[in-house]
């Protein structure tokens, strides 16, 4: 299960927040190749959206030129209507030849409704249908048959075929997204969570790296290098010479020496306090036991005699 090796270093990074534990590297190199191997699967899950995308927005054109009555390329077109020699295919009827005039002769009153049916198998001779494989079945002769309302709503099926294509191309697309994304998000999130677990991790140690650098200017005793990874090591070494070189080239740090150590200040503010009121002996909240008498000074942490102060039983002299 991807994010158990990440998750060992969580824990391990917090249970040794206090002290410094030597370097992990097995457990580092397996969360590395698991991240890697996160990687590419989500590359390649972004190559099989974009393939799949082009290959419906292809389908989707090929339904909408099949739907206006355009040849795909490489369909037969005009080619398929002639015969070898190029000559025309007398069982062939086109659209031209129903919508003329029967005979050719002019007539202006004259509009029909054809029904066309295309026989599979070829006339059988001696029959009335000798010309070819197309028979008209219903034809009408009256101008007066095919009303304006008619003809408007048969211009509008091609819009209404386009509308619904263009729908079903959408819900197709938004399937497509939704598997993609919930594949994706699978593989990116543990990848993204193994990525902070590790910087986490080594953003740690490079801090305690660094107080190892200020406490130990000259060398790095064994037991503590030993802790150190090989990158770790020479990094100590380089930070270490650098704070070295930035403060011996400032006239006012040239003479200091960085290995002497740093003075700590004291955490608690002690004062001195002059007994004004005899107070006998008290223990103090740090266990310490003080002997008020009057007229005495001591030197206390103020925190234990604050109250004291405010009652006016001592007096802060320094």
């Amino acid at each position: 299960m991807y994010g158990e090796e990440a998750s060992k270093l969580a824990r391990e990074t917090k249970r040794t927040i206090d002290h410094f534990p030597p370097y992990n590297d097995s457990l580092v190199r397996s969360i590395t190749r698991e991240i890697r191997h996160l990687h590419e699967t989500c590359q390649a899950l972004i190559r099989d959206f974009d393939i799949q995308k082009q290959h419906e927005e292809q389908e989707a054109e090929t339904r909408l030129r099949l739907l206006y009555g355009q040849p795909e390329d490489g369909a037969p077109g005009e080619g398929a209507r002639r015969g070898g020699g190029g000559e025309v295919d007398p069982n062939f009827t086109t659209l031209e030849m129903l919508d003329g005039p029967i005979g050719g002769a002019p007539s202006a009153s004259y509009s029909s409704t054809t029904t066309v049916v295309q026989h599979p198998h070829p006339p059988v001779p001696g029959s009335s249908s000798t010309t070819g494989t197309t028979t008209v079945l219903q034809q009408s002769t009256s101008s007066s048959i095919a009303p304006a309302a008619s003809r408007s709503t048969i211009s509008t099926l091609p819009h209404l075929s386009q509308q619904a294509l263009q729908s079903a191309k959408e819900a197709r697309l938004l399937h497509l997204k939704t598997i993609f994304w919930t594949k994706y998000l699978v593989h990116q999130v543990p990848l993204l969570r193994n990525k902070r677990i590790l910087m986490a991790y080594h953003a740690q140690r490079v801090e305690k790296i660094k107080d190892l650098a200020w406490a130990y200017t000259s060398r790095l005793p064994d037991s503590l290098s030993q802790l150190l990874s090989p990158d770790e090591l020479v990094f100590f070494q380089e930070y270490e010479r650098g704070c070295r070189n930035e403060y011996t080239s400032l006239e006012e740090f040239a003479e200091l020496d960085l290995g002497l150590g740093m003075i700590q200040p004291p955490k608690e503010v002690f004062i001195t306090v002059r007994v004004v009121r005899d107070c006998g002996d008290i223990v103090t909240d740090s266990g310490a036991v003080l002997s008020l008498r009057k007229d005495s000074e001591h030197f206390v942490k103020r925190g234990d005699v604050e109250r004291l102060i405010t009652q006016g039983y001592l007096k802060h002299v320094a």
